[in-house]
């Protein structure tokens, strides 16, 4: 049971009950569908298959009263198989619905890629404007589907491409004609397209090689410069490093120049000042029984920095000794006949640093200690040069002694003051002398990167030029590259146009044979158009018989219902490709049948010799009568649904050669132009014509005949060589057994006489390896030797030298 094509069940029916006698299709009353509307929606393919064999062909197109038919149903659910069979079936590929749309705009609404490849194979028109102004490829770019934009604007190119290749045809210009088809080439006659493809594929792949090669090369160019740059800056860093560091020497060497001059200063001041002290100030101070406050922390602070100490008694801190113990033992200090001496030694003082600490804190920040003089070390400076080592510290010349203004009292509050400046410019010499070898010492390490990274820049630097004469050279090869993938692409392209079919079936070279353009004929041929069999015939017949002949060795193995089952299956199988193969054959016009109808027999002639036309090509579509620039005879429109696209004229049988003349001739007659006499009306074009055809046929007849004898031929004597082989087989194995009645017969039936075995032993070598008599014919008894050199034909030669296939020795 078969629902109808709203799916309700109360109107389902027997498949049978849908189709009325005059095979249309019955709707139902409740929603005036069919079932074949939903056997479609469901993609049934048995019951789809079952109506279209039961169904008139007119039916197949027949609109739904959702304005959808067979063919824009299946194109808008994307059902490919479905597509195909009703395109086998005799779908029109180019019917516009009520709805104002086409199976190719339904299939573009649908954004099925693979149904607009499968429609355009079909001959679907892609520009073709509905009645409500929209075309095909308006409607794609509404729907933004980069895939199918892409495939209607190259089929939608190439039918431009092709409209004017007629034009240039039928107005004879030639100069039009090269330039459209620039770049096409007869390179192959058979599979000419595929040949192109694999070469085209064949150079794309070389092209994406050369492209990874050449991104690889850019990479490892890019990365060359990058490290090259940055051991450069590594360089200018490490440069830059060595300029800082040779400032920073400077500048360490600049603050000990100006620390040692103010040692100086401070050394010749306390010098001086010391040296105006005497005796009997030191017997003055001595004297004193009770110290002033500022006199003792003087006296203290210089007995902890020449290391006197009170003496320490049971019961007494270290560090709480009274002023009258710090007294007494600066007056045994000062008792000391050295004592002066020491003081003016005072540089050569190594004071700890608590101690100086305890002087700082108790001595010189005690108020009772004097104001004492600031030293001035510029007085004592003297200018250099910048980053000259500093001089050497010299002793000063003791001066002599004046009496002046300065106090003991002062004097040794100068000489206290003096030992820790001393103290603290000592302390940050050390500092300086460290800061000095650190520098010194990153000078020297710098020094060496600065030499390992020039050389890493240079050696970079270098491999820079060799890495880009290789780029260079990678460069030059994917310009060739690109170069060789455009001149292929170019190609196919070319024979793509020229095996491309128009609406009424013409190629660029069935028109220009129809019209007699021998030229554009002749320039077509060079430039790659076929005039024997098409790529695509070619290949659906061979792939017919490929099925044929798998199912036919297959079927012979099978006996009783399953080879009856076998040859249901093989007719369903090859079924497809034979409508297939038909179809193809239907749409496609023939060179040689249009020149012939049209009376042109030089076009005749060119595309035989030229063109490598196959004199026994049938054409199933009927010729249509051109001149140049025009077409004599209307085609046959589509007069429904404004399409207007051409209707071809198929066959009830297919049309030979001869007939396509006769054909010719019996609508058309056509008075013949000599170039001498003018118009001659005793005859017509068809009797050169005809006269021709005979020729080619006769020439074509015995062609073939001499292929076939050569065929035998070769035959012939691959069997008498199959059957030497087997005879000198045979006479081996006689020679080996000293066999030589045999070797004797063997002879006559046609062996060659000196056949050697693979020793190198003939028949008659191996007779004469020993003495062995034979009866010959005459009924003697001679000797082997003689026996097979008295024969009167296909005797063994006696200088025939032998070689044996193991060694190659005679």
């Amino acid at each position: 049971m078969v629902r109808c094509g709203a799916g309700s069940s109360l109107c389902a029916r027997p498949l049978k009950a849908w189709i009325t006698p005059q095979t249309s299709l019955d709707r139902c009353f409740a929603h005036h569908e069919h079932g074949f509307m939903w056997s479609l929606k469901t993609s049934d393919v048995d019951t789809i298959l079952t109506f279209l064999h039961r169904i008139h062909k007119s039916a197949l197109d027949e609109e739904f009263t959702t304005g959808f038919t067979p063919l824009a149903l299946a194109c808008s659910k994307g059902d490919v198989p479905l597509v195909r069979i009703l395109l086998l079936h005799g779908a029109d590929v180019n019917l516009e619905t009520s709805r104002g749309r086409t199976p190719l705009g339904e299939a573009c609404l649908g954004r099925h890629v693979d149904v607009v490849e499968l429609l355009l194979r079909y001959r679907a028109v892609v520009q073709h404007t509905n009645r409500h102004g929209l075309t095909t490829i308006s409607i794609a770019r509404q729907m933004a589907h980069d895939g199918i934009l892409a495939v209607l604007d190259k089929r939608h190119q190439l039918e431009l491409t092709q409209r004017r290749l007629f034009v240039a045809i039928a107005t004879s210009n030639y100069a039009d004609i090269e330039t459209i088809i620039a770049g096409g080439e007869m390179a192959y006659r058979e599979n000419h397209a595929w040949h192109l493809g694999r070469e085209l594929a064949a150079s794309l792949a070389a092209l994406d090689d050369i492209r990874t090669q050449l991104t690889d090369h850019m990479n490892a160019m890019n990365v060359s410069i990058a490290d090259s740059e940055a051991k450069q800056m590594k360089v200018v860093k490490i440069l830059d490093s060595v300029e800082y560091n040779k400032a920073q020497l400077e500048h360490v060497q600049k603050k000990e120049a100006k620390v040692e001059a103010f040692r100086q200063v401070t050394e010749l001041t306390v010098k001086r000042a010391i040296q105006a002290i005497t005796a009997q100030d030191i017997l003055g101070l001595i004297s004193q029984t009770e110290p002033s406050p500022g006199l003792l922390v003087v006296l203290k602070a210089m007995a902890l920095f020449n290391g006197v100490i009170p003496k320490v008694k049971r019961g007494t801190d270290v560090n709480g000794f009274s002023d009258k113990e710090w007294w007494e033992t600066s007056q045994a200090m000062l008792m000391d006949r050295q004592f002066l001496g020491k003081l003016v030694n005072f540089r050569d003082l190594d004071v700890p640093p608590d101690v100086l600490f305890k002087v700082r804190r108790e001595c010189l920040k005690h108020d009772a200690f004097p104001t004492v003089a600031e030293f001035e070390p510029e007085a004592a400076s003297e200018p250099r040069n910048p980053g000259t080592p500093n001089p050497p510290a010299k002793s000063l010349p003791l001066v002599r002694r004046v009496k002046n203004d300065m106090t003991p009292f002062l004097a040794l509050s100068t000489w206290v003051r003096g030992v820790e400046v001393n103290q603290k410019s000592k302390a940050e010499a050390k500092l300086l002398d460290e800061k000095k070898a650190v520098v010194q010492t990153d000078l020297v390490t710098l020094d060496g990167e600065l030499k390992n990274a020039k050389f890493d820049m240079k050696t970079a630097h270098r491999s820079l030029p060799s890495r880009q004469q290789e780029l260079d050279r990678i460069v030059a090869l994917e310009v060739k590259a690109a170069a060789d993938t455009k001149l292929k692409q170019r190609r196919v392209d070319v024979c793509e146009l020229l095996a491309f079919t128009s609406l009424n079936g013409h190629t660029p070279l069935t028109f220009a044979a129809s019209i007699g353009n021998e030229r554009a004929v002749r320039l077509l041929l060079n430039r790659g158009a076929n005039g024997s069999y098409s790529d695509e015939e070619q290949r659906l017949a061979a792939k017919i018989l490929q099925n044929a002949m798998r199912h036919y060795v297959h079927h012979i193995k099978l006996t009783g219902e399953l080879a009856t089952l076998s040859g249901i299956t093989g007719f369903l199988s090859l079924k497809p490709l034979t409508q297939q193969l038909r179809r193809y054959r239907q749409c496609s016009r023939v060179a040689l049948h249009e020149a012939a109808y049209n009376g042109h027999h030089e076009v005749l002639e060119l595309l035989v010799e030229a063109g490598r036309a196959k004199l026994w090509q049938q054409s199933y579509v009927d010729p249509i009568a051109a001149c140049p620039g025009q077409l004599a005879s209307q085609p046959r429109h589509v007069v429904g649904n404004g399409m207007g696209v051409w209707k071809l004229q198929f066959r009830t049988a297919p049309l030979t050669l001869p007939d396509a003349v006769r054909l010719g001739e019996a609508r058309l007659r056509r008075a013949v132009f000599r170039p001498k006499t003018g118009w001659d009306s005793t005859s017509n074009v068809y009797d050169d014509t005809r006269a021709v055809l005979e020729i080619l046929l006769k020439a074509s007849a015995k062609c073939q005949q001499d292929k076939r004898t050569e065929q035998l031929t070769r035959k012939t004597i691959l069997r008498r060589t199959a059957n030497q082989n087997l005879l000198h087989g045979r006479l081996e194995v006689g020679i080996q057994a000293k066999k030589y009645a045999e070797a004797y017969a063997l002879l006559d039936e046609g062996a060659f006489p000196d056949h050697a075995t693979p020793g190198g032993l003939t028949v008659l070598s191996q007779a004469c390896t020993e003495e062995v008599y034979l009866v010959n014919a005459d009924g003697d008894t001679v000797l082997a030797v003689d026996y097979f050199l008295d024969r009167s034909s296909n005797r063994p030669s006696p200088n025939f030298e032998s070689f044996s296939t193991f060694n190659g020795s005679p």
